[in-house]
């Protein structure tokens, strides 16, 4: 845990294979500082109930201020690493919220990354309810299936279109390199935030973006 604003807490994941019951998230990152998650070798994880498998729900403070850091997902030494993030089949996503939380600052720069949403939640992003956003992307190859009215990458599923639309909408969602295909589920988006209930669509959307390059910020 990243407890402090300046902590930095450095994890590896290296041939993991985490599959939890019960309702539980097979990884939960929380804190103020940021994670930085170094995948090495094939990994999985797989959340129950309503929790995401690699679970970052934000978090605010009394002023509404956000107060979670932010999660970063690479291969920075080469080892071929991948993750399967599979979340709970009750609105965990596969790389984001648990149910009713929104997925945000969430970073890949490289390896390979396949995350599914369960019912309702975004494959990378948002849960049941959740805003899915400042999410970036600078490498690698990233794969992201939405549930059952979730979006590929970005938000779940609401019960009203007023619901998703204004601060609840997702934003902020950058793709400048690697190999991103993102598709939303039922009545999903490919990318960003469009389900309300009842689902009325039959077409899910995917969305496939190449870049050749990327670059790390500086800040």
């Amino acid at each position: 845990k990243a407890e402090n604003e300046n902590d930095k807490v450095e994890v590896k994941l290296e041939d993991v294979n985490i599959k939890t019951t019960g309702g539980k998230a097979a990884v939960s990152v929380t804190g103020k500082g940021d994670t930085n998650i170094e995948l090495n070798g094939d990994n999985e994880l797989s959340g129950s109930g309503a929790h995401a498998a690699l679970e970052h729900n934000q978090t605010v403070d009394s002023e509404k201020n956000v107060t979670s850091g932010k999660l970063t997902i690479q291969d920075d030494n080469d080892k071929a690493g991948s993750l399967t993030a599979t979340g709970g089949i009750q609105n965990g996503a596969g790389i984001g919220a648990g149910r009713g939380g929104a997925g945000e600052k969430l970073y890949f720069y490289s390896g390979t990354v396949q995350a599914n949403g369960g019912r309702f939640a975004s494959g990378i992003g948002g849960s049941y309810e959740g805003r899915g956003s400042e999410i970036y992307i600078y490498g690698g190859t990233v794969s992201a299936q939405g549930g059952e009215g979730g979006a590929g990458i970005g938000g779940g599923c609401w019960k009203t279109e007023q619901d998703m639309n204004g601060i609840n909408a997702a934003h902020d969602i950058y793709i400048s390199g690697g190999t991103v295909t993102a598709k939303g589920g039922y009545n999903g988006a490919g990318i960003g935030s469009r389900c309300s209930i009842p689902l009325i669509s039959q077409n899910p959307c995917t969305i496939t973006r190449w870049r050749t390059s990327a670059t790390r910020p500086t800040s």
